[in-house]
């Protein structure tokens, strides 16, 4: 798997980076599309939700950064697997 963060998160909060660091723990921690979609789903990540919003596709993985409670429009994170 490869994650790559293409653009800048907006700094507006301590715990916002801290959320970033637990997400890129948390995808570093796979090793195979199972594990990240599992890393990703229930309760446990429920507080991602704040700041981030994530989702899937056939080969990858996407994370937005949520702005004033709206979506950017940039990715922040890709991960291909």
């Amino acid at each position: 798997m490869k994650a790559q963060v293409e653009s800048r998160i907006s700094y507006t909060e301590l715990e916002k980076l801290e959320v970033l660091i637990s997400i890129l723990n948390r995808i570093n921690a796979c090793e195979n599309e199972s594990e990240l979609r599992d890393a990703f789903s229930g309760k446990k990540v429920d507080w991602y939700k704040t700041y981030f919003k994530w989702g899937f596709g056939a080969h990858h993985m996407w994370v937005h950064e949520k702005i004033d409670g709206k979506i950017s429009e940039k990715r922040l994170i890709l991960v291909e697997f």
